[in-house]
């Protein structure tokens, strides 16, 4: 059973890699987004969640969390593409808050530049 976290800066393309990637699996790959856990215990209950998947398992967010058995993989874009897509998502581009989220990412086992080598990289890794 695999675990993997997939981390990257909002608007890189974490989400629409890994639905692409789900669509084209025959495999059962239970999926979270950190975003949807909300209060001051969501860390707890994502690690939680994750810890207790009886199946392959992506894990989402922004900067990850260090848990153990869990391989973490970053998508890391162009930064004007970056830019430009959260310009368009939000209205606004905040470079402070994308700085301190860039800052406090867990470190990646592997990075990846673009949301089709990410797919690669999930079919490596979950092997399909």
């Amino acid at each position: 059973m695999k675990k993997v976290q997939v981390i990257g800066l909002p608007c890189s393309g974490k989400s629409t890699a890994i639905k692409k990637f789900l669509d084209q699996t025959e495999l059962k790959i239970n999926y979270i987004d950190i975003k949807n856990f909300k209060g001051r215990n969501r860390e707890r209950s994502y690690k939680s969640k994750i810890a207790r998947s009886k199946r392959n398992i992506i894990a989402e967010s922004a900067c990850g969390i260090k848990m153990r058995n869990t391989t973490v993989v970053k998508l890391e874009i162009d930064t004007e593409v970056l830019y430009t897509r959260s310009i368009k998502r939000d209205s606004q581009l905040d470079e402070d808050y994308l700085s301190i989220l860039n800052t406090n990412m867990t470190p990646p086992k592997y990075t990846v530049k673009t949301e089709e080598a990410l797919i690669d990289l999930l079919k490596k890794l979950i092997k399909e």
